[in-house]
C-alpha cells in the first residue's frame, strides 16, 4: 500500500516553510518510522531550490509512503538539472542538493516535457544500510497536484 501527499506552493519563499511544515505533519500523522526531521529538511531544501531557479512560478510536491521507504518529489518548470557542489564553510547558501547527496539513500532529477521534479529517498528500515545516491535522468509525464490528496 502507498500512501501519498501532493501539495501546489505558490512561488513565494515562505512556501519552503509551509512545505517543510506540511511534510512533518503528514509524516508524523501516518507513523513515518525512521527520522521525520530529515525528511522534513531534504523537503524544505528541495522546494528552496525549485522556488529560487523557478523564477516566481508554482512548485509542486508529492510525498509517496511506501512500506520500505519515503519518495518525496518536487516539481518546478525549469528543465535545468541540479548537481551537488560541495559547499564552501564561509558560504550562506548553496548546500541543498549537497545534504539531499549525503543524507538520502537515493536522488535524482526527472526532466518532464515542461519542466522536471528532483526526487529524493529514505529507507524505512533503520538497520539498512544506504547506497550511494544515483542520480539519473528520464523523460517521463508530468501528474498534476492537488492540495493534499490521498491514495492507497
Amino acid at each position: 500500500m502507498t500512501l501519498t501527499a501532493e501539495l501546489s506552493l505558490p512561488g513565494r519563499l515562505q512556501s519552503a516553510a509551509a512545505a517543510r511544515r506540511q511534510t512533518l505533519a503528514w509524516l508524523r500523522e501516518h507513523g513515518f518510522p525512521v527520522a521525520p526531521d530529515t525528511a522534513e529538511q531534504l523537503v524544505g531544501e528541495l522546494v528552496a531550490n525549485a522556488l529560487q531557479h523557478a523564477g516566481g512560478q508554482v512548485v509542486g510536491l508529492r510525498l509517496a509512503l511506501q512500506p520500505d521507504r519515503l519518495r518525496a518529489e518536487v516539481r518546478d518548470p525549469s528543465r535545468a538539472l541540479p548537481c551537488v557542489i560541495p559547499p564552501s564553510p564561509t558560504a550562506n547558501s548553496g548546500r541543498g542538493i549537497y545534504l539531499v547527496d549525503q543524507l538520502s539513500c537515493r536522488w535524482g532529477a526527472d526532466v518532464l516535457p515542461k519542466g522536471k521534479y528532483v526526487w529524493f529517498e529514505l529507507a524505512v528500515e533503520p538497520d539498512r544500510t544506504p547506497t550511494r545516491p544515483m542520480q539519473h535522468t528520464r523523460v517521463t509525464r508530468a501528474r498534476p497536484a492537488a492540495l493534499l490528496s490521498r491514495s492507497s
